[in-house]
């Protein structure tokens, strides 16, 4: 272990001002990754509802153009299904 000598008060400052600055940093740097995950995480979630909401438009459309489906019953399925993942 490396002792520390110090001729002045203020240079012993100085050196726990560093290394005060350095966990700082750290720290900084920890919440920044963090934050950085959770928004890709965030991004792929979104991804997930977009393609899952094509999909059940695409059905609606395929069976409106059938006649299967009235207009009424298309504003319904579009509200439970794909408002509600929205």
């Amino acid at each position: 272990m490396k002792w520390l000598t110090f001729k002045s008060p203020l240079q012993y400052q100085n050196v726990m001002q560093n290394q005060n600055n350095s966990l700082n940093m750290k720290k900084v740097l920890f919440a920044l990754l963090l934050l950085f995950s959770f928004s890709v995480n965030a991004q792929q979630n979104i991804n997930e509802i977009k393609k899952d909401a094509l999909q059940i438009i695409k059905k609606i459309n395929f069976e409106y153009k059938n006649g299967s489906l009235t207009t009424e019953q298309i504003s319904e399925l579009f509200c439970k299904k794909i408002y509600y993942s929205v």
